[in-house]
């Protein structure tokens, strides 16, 4: 039987990480916790749950997901955000895969199914949403930018069938929050890349990503959650390019600019 450690980062998550421990625990054989000094309740409830729990500053995603896999006993890692949960289909569907050898494969990716808004969204951006969660750590490495990070595998990867299931935002100010941080965040990343500012970014750009989510990915068939879903894609991807746009021009003041800013 193959050995498989269970692997979450953690930050302020005491609402929602004791649902990903639970069903980690239902398939790993071990459950390594790395937490960023949160201020709630979230540690005592992995030091429940975790084999192993350690506190280290925030470093990115990227890495502290790397640092993460690192800690863990197993060459197989099951990787989790706190906000997910494995559905009981595939918690099924991965012990069936501990069972049998010699499958040829150093990485699984997984569908995600989201939660909103009282809705399982099915269609638009957010599905199938396919991610390499299950991998062989030996066989790659966490890469990406501040946002949108991924495990690459260098050896070949398949699918498994059934879905993580994810809790995203429990309320559009939560959304509104994490909006400015992430697009921020893809913003610095596109300005790394050499990526230019452009007009486009501020007006095809967003409309194309609607129209994608909305029209061509069936994102209307999720209904009123659908149609938020989808706009709120396209108003994501406006905020990144102005904030692109901002780094640009320097425009971006600080406190004591915004003091002694004078008037018209």
């Amino acid at each position: 039987m193959k050995q498989l450690s269970g692997v979450i980062i953690t930050f302020n998550e005491a609402e929602k990480v004791r649902g990903a421990l639970e069903s980690l625990r239902s398939v790993c054989d071990e459950i390594v916790v790395v937490d960023s000094f949160s201020r709630d309740a979230t540690p005592e409830i992995c030091r429940r749950y975790a084999d192993r729990f350690v506190q280290r500053e925030w470093p990115g995603y990227k890495l502290q997901k790397q640092f993460a896999t690192d800690l863990a006993a197993c060459d197989w890692i099951l990787s989790l955000d706190a906000d997910e949960r494995l559905s009981s289909p595939l918690a099924r569907e991965i012990g069936v895969w501990k069972q049998r050898t010699g499958t040829g494969y150093d990485g699984y990716r997984i569908p995600r199914l989201s939660f909103f808004w009282g809705r399982w969204i099915r269609h638009g951006l957010w599905y199938p949403d396919y991610q390499v969660r299950l991998f062989r750590r030996s066989k790659g490495s966490w890469v990406g930018g501040r946002v949108h990070e991924s495990f690459q595998v260098g050896g070949p990867v398949s699918v498994l069938q059934n879905p993580i299931y994810h809790f995203s935002y429990a309320s559009l100010d939560e959304y509104l929050r994490q909006l400015v941080h992430f697009s921020r965040l893809a913003a610095l990343d596109l300005q790394e890349r050499g990526i230019r500012p452009r007009a486009s970014g501020l007006l095809l750009s967003p409309l194309l990503v609607f129209m994608k989510s909305w029209i061509f990915n069936r994102g209307f068939l999720d209904g009123t959650q659908g149609l938020i879903v989808s706009a709120l894609a396209a108003v994501s991807t406006f905020f990144k390019h102005a904030y692109l746009w901002e780094q640009r021009l320097g425009k971006s003041l600080s406190e004591q600019e915004w003091t002694e800013l004078e008037e018209p």
